[in-house]
């Protein structure tokens, strides 16, 4: 079956947002999920109606309650994959680059860019830029792109690394169910650079291919593995009807493999020379999982990364809510399934799962769907995708409004080259627009507690502060270390401004002493029994915290601690020590808590290093926590960094030794109280 319909992104929003809820959603609702107006969605509400009677469905609209769709399940199934295709096919960036790449390696001679800008209807320039991009990912396949100045570029290599890369692209933009569709006989489902470039030979062997494999099952062979021989030997024909020959190739080959390419040659007739029989062999013997393709070839990292990337484009799209352009997910997402990879034994998920369910409802089910898709179904058990929903859980955290942070900028003499740094800080960072400048000598005039981050031109002695030395330019390098040093601040534990007064707050001190007694009681030092996979360790923590009364939701909290690690690392370099704080809906009660880790794992550290870590402070405080926790709090986080003693004893300190830190931090608080009235 084509595509019914040729969706626009405001219908294929409106629609998918739908298909995610099974009761009805308000107009208000979906307006600000898919960003448009009311209005806007009751006019498209009336355009809709007629068109998804094709799908025999139907709009239902009612007053005070909002929009439903309603009809069969496989009826909304076909609408879904219909909407999900429909976006496929709309033409990126990404498509241009490698309908570039199709052309570069099909060309005999040196391709002519002037003309190929012209075919592609876009500037030479943006072709130059194009080409600029494909050079490190030609790099990999050990691919040269010559470029000869007024004549145009060429690719220099091997013939049998130029078809790996040819088949790993096929892989990355070839999603499982536009495959299926297309070897069905549905032109419309080839990937969108495809549609451009002359591909007829190869498009007929890949269904040749197919049917061929389909008709000879061989052991252990999915989907995904399924395409990859099918795209070998698509490839394979293309190249010599092109006139591109293997004229020796001795990589190591299997007798039962060997047998699998005579089969092949025989049935359909395309007699194969001896070096195109061994590569076509070894390409066979590829007939294995996907998983296991990951463990042994490096280069499918990099089919993995795009995977990654149309795995989180199909989730954003059936779960409703836009999840692309998360770098941090991305990035979260990808090492966790590199590292399942090599992963024997899978984590409990019983418990895990009707947590996920209650606290992100269809989050799961759209993971494992745009699992399907991407990858081939089951190629992922449920199992495994429960944990991919942690990433895309901690994607959905919404940060607490917190207070500006507060900057103070030095320099030598405060004038002019402090009022440029001002300016320049204060467009960087729109979370810093409370910026004052000082002179070095003026420095001693201001109150340095008052300030989360000092920025200075020139040296400084050592204070209580964090302090970075910038230029007064900012260059973007600084921006980058600004930026790291702002996400490791504790900033949101910050307090509301106190009135000050001469009378002694007998309430005040009572609440100091009642929130350090019940903090100091429920601290605990707990040694963790963990994986090697820190999604799993903060699903401890949280569970552990749930256990304990202290939170609502491990889940959300292991979601929100997560997040705040992809964003930016939490590790604190040159210790085993990582500080994770925080504060959210589902923690009900202000608490510090240290969690050691019977093995070691790599984490990132705030400057973007990676060492072992083997200990994990935890500081959580709920979003209506009062003032006295979040001082004290504050006070923790600043205590770490304040000697190299104190940072020695919080990353390998016993209980009584952590307390006893906690009980400094307690004293002090109570001292500045009392020095204040």
């Amino acid at each position: 079956m084509d595509m019914k319909h040729e969706w626009s992104a405001r219908e294929r929003s409106i629609l998918l947002h739908l298909l995610a809820t099974e009761t009805s959603t308000p107009l208000a609702e979906i307006a600000q999920a898919v960003n448009l107006s009311e209005r806007t969605i009751q006019r498209e509400r009336q355009l809709l109606e007629g068109i998804l009677r094709e799908f025999e469905l139907e709009l239902a609209w009612q007053r005070g309650h909002g929009l439903s769709l309603i009809g069969r399940s496989d009826a909304k199934q076909q609408l879904r994959e219909d909407l999900i295709l429909s976006a496929e096919a709309i033409p990126t960036a990404e498509d241009r680059i490698f309908e570039l790449a199709w052309r570069l390696l099909f060309e005999k001679d040196t391709l002519k860019l002037q003309a190929v800008a012209k075919q592609m209807h876009v500037s030479p320039s943006t072709l130059t830029q194009d080409l600029e991009k494909l050079d490190r990912w030609f790099d990999e396949y050990h691919l040269e792109v010559e470029r000869k100045k007024g004549v145009g570029a060429r690719v220099l290599g091997l013939e049998a690394e130029k078809r790996k890369l040819m088949i790993n692209a096929l892989l990355a933009h070839w999603d499982t169910l536009a495959f299926y569709r297309f070897v069905r006989g549905e032109d419309d489902y080839i990937p969108a650079f495809l549609k451009t470039v002359p591909c007829d030979t190869m498009l007929e062997a890949l269904r040749d291919g197919y049917d061929y494999l389909k008709e000879h099952p061989y052991e252990r062979m999915d989907d995904r593995t399924i395409m990859r021989v099918t795209f070998a030997y698509g490839v394979q024909q293309a190249r010599l009807d092109a006139g591109f020959f293997l004229e020796m190739y001795t990589k190591g080959r299997s007798d039962d493999y060997l047998k699998v390419a005579l089969d092949m040659e025989t049935a359909l007739g395309t007699p194969f020379s001896m070096a195109e029989r061994v590569w076509f062999a070894e390409e066979a013997n590829r007939l294995r999982s996907l998983k296991e393709q990951m463990k042994e070839d490096e280069e499918e990292r990099w089919v993995m990364q795009i995977r990654v990337h149309k795995l989180i484009h199909h989730v954003s799209l059936i779960h409703g809510f836009a999840f692309t352009d998360d770098a941090a997910l991305e990035k979260g997402l990808l090492a966790h399934i590199l590292s399942s990879m090599n992963t024997q034994a899978l984590p409990d998920t019983d418990t895990v799962r009707p947590h996920i369910d209650r606290d992100y409802p269809n989050l799961r089910s759209a993971i494992q769907q745009a699992a399907d898709i991407v990858f081939g179904t089951n190629t992922f058990t449920e199992e495994e995708t429960v944990f991919w929903a942690m990433h895309f859980a901690a994607a959905l955290v919404k940060p607490v409004r917190r207070r500006e942070y507060r900057a103070l900028v030095v320099c030598s003499a405060g004038l002019g080259s402090s009022k440029m740094l001002v300016n320049r800080v204060k467009q960087e960072f729109p979370e810093m627009q409370d910026v004052v400048n000082s002179s070095l000598f003026g420095l001693e005039q201001h109150r340095l507690d008052d300030y989360d981050v000092i920025l200075s031109t020139v040296p400084l002695p050592p204070l209580s502060v964090p302090t970075l030395i910038v230029n007064p330019l900012l260059t973007n390098e600084e921006v980058q270390r600004v930026r790291h040093l702002l996400l490791s601040l504790p900033q949101s534990f910050q307090t509301k401004e106190k009135s000050h007064s001469t009378m002694l707050d007998f309430n005040e001190l009572g609440a100091l002493v009642e929130t350090f007694e019940r903090m100091d009681r429920q601290f605990d030092l707990v040694t963790l029994d963990n994986s090697d996979r820190l999604e799993d360790i903060l699903l401890d923590i949280g569970t552990h915290l749930e256990e304990r009364g202290l939170v609502e939701s491990g889940i959300q909290l292991s979601a929100q601690l997560l997040r705040r690690h992809e964003v930016a690392g939490l590790g604190i370099p040159g210790t085993k020590l990582a500080l994770f704080h925080g504060r959210h809906t589902s923690i009900e009660r202000a608490s510090v808590f240290a969690f050691d880790l019977n093995r070691s794992i790599p984490l990132l550290m705030m400057d973007q290093s990676t060492e072992p870590v083997s200990r994990l402070l935890v500081l959580l405080a709920s979003e209506e926590a009062e003032d006295v926790e979040l001082q004290f709090l504050s006070a923790v986080s600043g205590s770490l960094i304040e000697s190299e003693r104190h940072m020695n004893l919080y990353s390998n300190g016993s209980k009584k030794e952590l307390r006893l830190l906690l009980h400094e931090c307690m004293k002090k608080m109570i001292q500045d109280t009392l020095h204040e009235k």
